[in-house]
């Protein structure tokens, strides 16, 4: 990178100069409209409102001058970026808390896709942050690929985990909440810890700044490191029982299936697989096989004994004749 590229990123990232308090106060009011337009859009249960929240929010700016500030050694600008991130995501979530109070049946809410899609996060969360934090500081970097930064929001989703958090608080679902941060911390931790290797890559960060502050440097980048490994413990957990359900699923699946090999004119309508706990809903105009039958099917494809909840809901077949039903 030349001397006026590095001065173009600079005056991207940082909110300095006369235009600081402009900049400050329009980061404001956008971060304020991409947490109700998050919000309102999760009610709704609406993919494409939560998107366009996505695009408008102005958070990733902070985050990588952040990171930015880090490797240059700059403290006071770095204190300033991190206290913007901070009272940005506080901000964020006390806002979304208020704005919980007028969504009308909250309870469906807590229970649907946006919401339950951003309180488990996994591994794949992690792995899809660290690409776009990295994508995100390379497109800060170049002009000529700068057009790229709304689908970085997208795919690094910053508010709305914080949305999530401030409506299940008010739900007084801490569990979600709590899976929420945890999204939101991932996201954070991965795109400091990627921009920072590609301000390096792309000649942003030269050799010898990161040698004459090499000390602050690695005390700084320590502590991302730290927190990218206790990120992966709840992560990893997280991931180990998303297989592990699925691998349950599969195999009440198939011991369903070869229970109901006989009984062709029945279906099942619902499968329900909890640790220990496996409900089956069947439908259908015939009798269905003994259901110890299927108890000792699903203990043996499981591997371990279960409460059986079996829910079978009749059929009446209607033949219509010349003299009536």
């Amino acid at each position: 990178m030349s001397q006026a590229d590095r001065d173009r990123t600079d005056a991207a990232l940082f909110f300095d100069g006369a235009e600081g308090r402009r900049r400050l106060f329009r980061f404001a009011i956008l971060m304020g409209l991409s947490v109700a337009i998050a919000t309102f859009g999760i009610a709704a249960g609406s993919t494409a409102v939560v998107i366009g929240a996505m695009l408008i929010a102005p958070l990733m700016t902070p985050i990588l001058a952040t990171a930015s500030a880090v490797l240059h050694g700059w403290t006071v600008r770095a204190l300033r970026s991190g206290a913007l991130v901070l009272v940005a995501s506080v901000g964020a979530v006390a806002f979304a808390f208020v704005l919980a109070g007028f969504i009308p049946d909250l309870a469906s809410v807590v229970a649907n896709d946006e919401v339950s899609s951003r309180t488990a996060p996994n591994l794949l969360d992690l792995a899809i942050a660290v690409a776009a934090g990295a994508a995100g500081a390379f497109a800060v970097n170049r002009s000529d690929v700068s057009d790229t930064l709304p689908g970085v929001a997208v795919a690094i989703a910053l508010v709305p985990p914080l949305a999530v958090t401030g409506v299940t608080l008010y739900a007084g679902n801490f569990e979600q909440a709590a899976g929420a941060v945890l999204l939101f911390g991932t996201n954070l931790m991965a795109m400091v810890a990627m921009a920072s290797i590609v301000f390096v890559l792309t000649g942003y960060v030269v050799w010898s700044r990161l040698l004459s502050e090499r000390t602050r440097v690695r005390a700084s980048y320590a502590t991302v490191a730290a927190g990218v490994v206790l990120l992966l413990i709840p992560l990893g957990l997280t991931t180990k029982r998303v297989v592990d359900d699925a691998a349950h699923l599969r195999a009440s699946q198939r011991a369903v299936n070869a229970w109901l090999t006989d009984a062709h004119d029945l279906s099942v309508s619902a499968l329900d697989v909890e640790p220990g706990r496996v409900a089956i809903t069947v439908h259908g105009p015939g009798a269905p096989p003994p259901a110890e039958a299927l108890h000792a099917a699903l203990v043996d494809e499981l591997g371990s004994d279960i409460v059986l909840e079996l829910r079978v809901v009749p059929e009446v077949l209607h033949v219509v004749g010349g003299d009536g039903p």
